[in-house]
């Protein structure tokens, strides 16, 4: 049995002391593991041995195409849909009846979000890289479907993170916005591990129940003594994890062997 790990070039290159780690973990559980580096509309060469593709690639269509061809790919193609895409994640958080941010394309911005501050998103996004706060009346700069815009959430500011691993919650982080807007550490953000309140557990366990096995995030937050589904995190990233002394290879070939049944 073989394990594979696919990654894109921005990806690996950025993250290969842990893809190297990632695949002697999973060499050392499986017998076998390689790493592919897999770029936009590219395809993997697959054995007969490949059993399980772990994606760190956002590649969507990467992940339908391996879930034909392979028993088990972490993560669904369902995760890799909602967990890049904010407009699809809104739209399947609203059909499973999750409370989430009111979300919708900046070309179909409504009259009454335009008379409050407001918060514009890249749809397909990542780390806050982006994201900007716009004046209550003030026109939306970019009036695309590649960008959403969403009312001000006070609460947003404070975002708990629940690290899915296998079919269950690992850990939580809690992650502070800096800049009064994105609680991204990549925009300065403070973070920590913590415990969560029950509230945030009941809801992560809903959406995880919802989404099944798997290595992900899904970031919830408090707004008038409600919690809201922020997002779900598909690749996503344990810098606060490893800076814990938590063992994230660990976590994921926990993850793998758990869909697998081994």
């Amino acid at each position: 049995m073989s394990a594979l790990v696919c990654y894109d070039p921005w990806s690996l290159a950025r993250n290969l002391a842990f893809a190297r780690a990632l695949s002697v973990g999973l060499r050392r559980h499986f017998g076998s593991a390689r790493i592919a580096v897999v770029g936009p509309g590219d395809r993997v060469e697959l054995d007969a041995a490949t059993r399980v593709v772990v994606a760190r690639t956002r590649d969507l269509a990467l992940r339908r195409w391996l879930e034909q061809r392979v028993p088990t790919v972490l993560n669904s193609s369902l995760v890799a849909l909602i967990g890049n895409d904010k407009l699809a994640a809104s739209r399947w958080l609203n059909a499973h009846h999750l409370p989430a941010p009111r979300a919708i394309p900046a070309s179909l911005e409504l009259d009454d979000l335009l008379l409050r501050e407001r918060v514009l998103k890249p749809r397909f996004g990542h780390g806050g890289v982006g994201v900007q706060r716009l004046p209550a009346r003030s026109p939306t700069p970019l009036a695309l479907d590649h960008w959403l815009v969403e009312p001000m959430y006070a609460g947003a500011t404070r975002v708990l993170r629940a690290y899915v691993v296998g079919s269950r919650i690992a850990a939580w982080t809690e992650r502070v916005a800096t800049d009064g807007l994105a609680a991204n550490v990549h925009r300065g953000a403070t973070a920590r591990l913590v415990e969560p309140e029950a509230g945030a557990l009941a809801l992560a366990e809903r959406v995880r129940g919802l989404l099944g096995e798997g290595y992900y995030g899904i970031d919830i937050f408090a707004h008038e003594g409600a919690w809201l589904v922020n997002e779900v995190e598909d690749v996503v990233g344990a810098r606060v994890l490893r800076a814990n002394g938590i063992d994230v290879v660990g976590l994921v070939v926990e993850a793998v062997a758990h869909a697998c049944g081994r």
